[in-house]
């Protein structure tokens, strides 16, 4: 219901239809029902997050801006010239929704420092990105070099996983070490699986030479 009236109001308002997706297909361009959904989502997280702000773990604010915006990017960002294979796409999503499965500290510390540390770096990278955003690797416009991206070649997933460690560190029960073990693999997988897609592309082998390091400067 809700891919057909952004299909709808596509048209009505001039624009092209957005393509329908065939059962199994790939879009390459314009949104998918995936995006909607991951996009519905990452909204409904920000919502719960901005509660635990309004109770007074303010801490959670860039966190609660981070969600919205990868939100708002899922629906408006360049289209794919090149998408991953099927298998890669939903590698990204398991990535991505992974970490939920992370248990809350009862007394944060490690969460704070290290939470808001990681969690704008996020920001910025994500800022950064731009159109170029995506949950799932994909070619889409010009390969962003700039603002932390000049340092790491994935430091979004840097940001991420300083964030992951604080909880981790705040709460080492086995189920979050098991949870932060995958986070560590499917995030290692990640890299690599995006790096494969872009290993054709002239400006982004350029970009590998420039920039060495994928998430820690002089590590690796």
């Amino acid at each position: 219901m809700i891919w057909g009236w952004l299909r709808t109001r596509a048209a009505g308002r001039g624009n092209p239809p957005l393509p329908v997706l065939s059962r199994g297909a790939v879009s390459t361009s314009g949104l998918s029902p995936t995006d909607v959904l991951g996009s519905l989502l990452w909204s409904g997280l920000a919502g719960l997050i901005l509660t635990r702000v309004v109770w007074g773990e303010w801490w959670r604010l860039p966190q609660a801006g981070t969600t919205l915006l990868v939100a708002l990017r899922l629906l408006w960002r360049d289209p794919e010239r090149r998408a991953a294979p099927r298998p890669v796409r939903a590698l990204a999503w398991v990535g991505a929704i992974w970490p939920l499965l992370l248990q809350a500290p009862a007394t944060p510390v490690l969460t704070v420092g290290l939470g808001l540390a990681g969690t704008l770096v996020t920001f910025w990278a994500l800022w950064r990105l731009g159109r170029a955003f995506g949950i799932a690797p994909a070619r889409r416009g010009r390969i962003v070099t700039g603002g932390p991206y000049q340092w790491v070649r994935h430091p979004m997933y840097a940001g991420e996983l300083l964030a992951f460690l604080g909880v981790v560190g705040d709460a080492p029960t086995l189920r979050n070490l098991l949870v932060g073990a995958g986070v560590v693999g499917l995030t290692l997988a990640r890299i690599r699986a995006e790096e494969r897609l872009l290993q054709d592309d002239p400006d982004y082998r350029a970009y590998q030479a420039r920039v060495r390091w994928r998430l820690v400067p002089g590590v690796w």
